[in-house]
């Protein structure tokens, strides 16, 4: 994946002086292309289309680089990059509801490839906390724990927040068998 080619024109996004250090680079640009599909799968079970999960993804890779320099001693960066990207997707789904007429849900089930339907329609309408931990857990074998962690929340929030979503898609699809 490519770093960013463009900003939004604020002071703080504009791009990062790449380091004098060529191996920080390299390593940064690794592990970003290690992670970039992984991130984009989960994006897309966040946000629900291709188009805003590459945002989101180059978004992290953004957010990344800017505090790389306090991070690359990590031995293994995933964790932290998938929390960015997670936190990325909830911001975007909130800023959704506030500043952008909100998608209809067969207009995102058209662009998420689902065996299901019915299943997507009604992952589409969770709120963006609840949707990530149904991803998080089952599409991507996270842990409660490891949800809360990328979250930022309790694991009891996030158990909350797994047992609202479970308990709203099985009310909307018991409700469309009706």
């Amino acid at each position: 994946m490519d770093m960013i080619a463009a900003h939004s024109g604020r002071e703080d996004d504009a791009l990062p002086v790449v380091s004098s250090r060529p191996s920080t680079w390299l390593h940064f640009q690794e592990a970003i292309q290690a992670a970039a599909p992984r991130l984009f799968r989960i994006a897309v079970s966040i946000l629900g289309n291709a188009e805003d999960a590459q945002d989101a993804v180059q978004e992290t890779a953004l957010a990344a680089w800017r505090h790389w320099q306090a991070t690359a001693a990590h031995s293994n960066p995933e964790p932290w990059l998938t929390r960015i990207c997670v936190n990325r997707c909830i911001d975007r789904r909130r800023r959704w509801g506030r500043l952008l007429p909100l998608r209809s849900a067969q207009d995102v089930v058209a662009q998420v490839s689902s065996p299901d339907p019915d299943l997507e329609r009604a992952l589409v309408r969770l709120p963006a906390r609840q949707r990530a931990v149904i991803a998080l857990h089952y599409h991507y074998g996270y842990s409660l724990d490891e949800c809360a962690h990328l979250l930022g929340c309790r694991p009891g929030t996030a158990r909350s927040h797994l047992a609202r979503g479970l308990g709203t898609l099985r009310k909307e699809l018991d409700d469309g068998q009706a």
